[in-house]
């Protein structure tokens, strides 16, 4: 309510916990989000796709059904994108099932590739991030946390100069840097720790060709 003129709002994965018999998590987080006064769009994170217990998902196709049905959206299997005043939004699932590491599959990456070709200016939404930011030392730490091909996702949709932005998640540190000239933002999950009940999200506005971002709080 305090920024009444956005677009819309991103939410990039583990939106719920999905460790609740059926699907009561995910109907209380679709009954929030559908309370903004702008669309939302989302996808998936390690906790959609690792469900505990494992027999009790809200599966890709259930999530399909419960988040992609925009009339807006153009959805190939986990993935969507739409337009919005000359850009191209895009909603990449990077996530393995029943596992916490993430990564592009083909049809990931090629259906982002044909849309970077139509060469409007493109934002990419997903969970995993592209880099190992925070430096980690452990390679169990990094196999979990970045994006397992990453160097080939680097390869084949950096190179697109009309990648401008992208965001991720994840790893509950925020950071903010370029890949190839593409601004790459990581936000923290709107729920930890550390700033409980503050609800923390990433504010960015796009005009005239520059990306300025903030972090906000909305509790």
């Amino acid at each position: 309510s305090h920024y009444p003129d956005l677009d819309f709002v991103l939410f990039g994965g583990d939106n719920f916990n999905n460790n609740v018999p059926g699907s009561k998590d995910a109907e209380r987080f679709k009954a929030i989000i559908d309370t903004l006064h702008c669309p939302s769009y989302v996808v998936r994170g390690n906790k959609e796709s690792s469900p505990v217990p494992a027999d009790d998902p809200i599966g890709p196709a259930a999530f399909r059904e419960m988040f992609m049905n925009d009339k807006e959206l153009t959805v190939s299997k986990n993935d969507w994108f739409f337009e919005k005043k000359g850009y191209a939004i895009l909603g990449l699932d990077s996530n393995i099932e029943h596992a916490n590491n993430g990564r592009y599959s083909e049809t990931t990456m090629a259906f982002a590739e044909s849309v970077l070709k139509q060469g409007k200016p493109t934002i990419i939404l997903n969970h995993h991030p592209y880099t190992n930011y925070w430096k980690g030392t452990e390679a169990k730490d990094i196999h979990k946390y970045v994006l397992n091909n990453t160097e080939e996702a680097q390869k084949r949709l950096f190179g697109y100069p009309n990648l401008v932005l992208t965001l991720s998640g994840h790893k509950h540190i925020d950071h903010v840097s370029e890949i190839q000239g593409t601004k790459v933002i990581v936000t923290r999950g709107f729920v930890r720790p550390l700033d409980l009940d503050m609800y923390p999200m990433r504010y960015v506005e796009i005009s005239g060709g520059g990306i300025v971002d903030k972090l906000i709080y909305t509790a």
